[in-house]
């Protein structure tokens, strides 16, 4: 048996980074951190683009793409930096929010520290987005985000 794949360009992008994958599914974004957030199936060649929320924040390096069992439904996570005053020159806190796929709407879910540096990739594993950090002042770290329980 013989299999013939046709390579299809109608990626969203042409220069993008790969977020993370979830069930054949990837999450993309554009080079730059002002870039919107992109989820692709690349077996059928479509994507969609998930509205941006930056309410003129910057976007920082926590992002992920995931999906729930339990409400049977994607989501994209995405951290942004506070709105502070410029003379405050250390931040304590990511803003983060999350988008479930078909709603249309963002979510504030709480914040997240901000003392690592996120490597450039990450694992879904068990409906939980996992990833190794360095941590500007400690050792080695695993954080996790559960998709479920948000």
């Amino acid at each position: 048996m013989r299999f013939a794949f046709a390579p299809k360009t109608s990626l969203p992008i042409l220069e993008f980074r790969m977020v993370n994958s979830c069930n054949v599914l990837l999450c993309l974004s554009g080079e730059s951190r002002d870039d919107p957030l992109y989820v692709c199936n690349p077996i059928l060649g479509e994507f969609i683009t998930i509205p941006p929320n930056d309410k003129g924040r910057y976007r920082a390096p926590l992002d992920g793409f995931g999906f729930s069992v339990e409400t049977n439904q994607y989501k994209v996570l995405q951290s942004f930096y506070p709105m502070v005053d410029p003379e405050c020159r250390s931040i304590d806190y990511l803003e983060v929010e999350i988008y479930t796929i078909g709603t249309g709407v963002w979510r504030s879910i709480g914040n997240a520290p901000s003392d690592f540096l996120k490597f450039p990739f990450s694992a879904l594993l068990h409906g939980a987005l996992h990833w190794v950090s360095l941590a500007v002042e400690s050792a080695e770290c695993i954080h996790s985000f559960s998709f479920e329980t948000e």
